[in-house]
């Protein structure tokens, strides 16, 4: 649910993520996201840009070659940045 004064709202399932990490976006306006996966240092593993539009998004990012361990999904909608930690375990 997308709380009250946010523009943005995200969920991650499944969590841990084996192959394919899925997002549900949530969001109160027309924009094209940038997402980032990070690392625990803050490196950049991976990076897309994403249309969403008002009201529900599913965004699927593949995550094979990702590595194993607790990563970071960042979303910027140019005016709200959120993080959400997600697991990776090989598969």
């Amino acid at each position: 649910q997308n709380p009250a004064g946010k523009k943005i709202s995200v969920d991650i399932f499944p969590n841990p993520v084996g192959r394919n990490l899925s997002m549900q976006v949530e969001t109160k306006l027309n924009c094209i996201a940038t997402i980032n996966i990070t690392d625990g240092t803050g490196r950049i593993l991976k990076t897309l840009r994403q249309q969403l539009f008002t009201g529900k998004n599913i965004v699927t990012v593949m995550t094979d070659n990702l590595p194993d361990g607790i990563l970071f999904v960042t979303i910027n909608n140019g005016e709200e940045k959120l993080v959400r930690p997600f697991i990776k375990l090989l598969h």
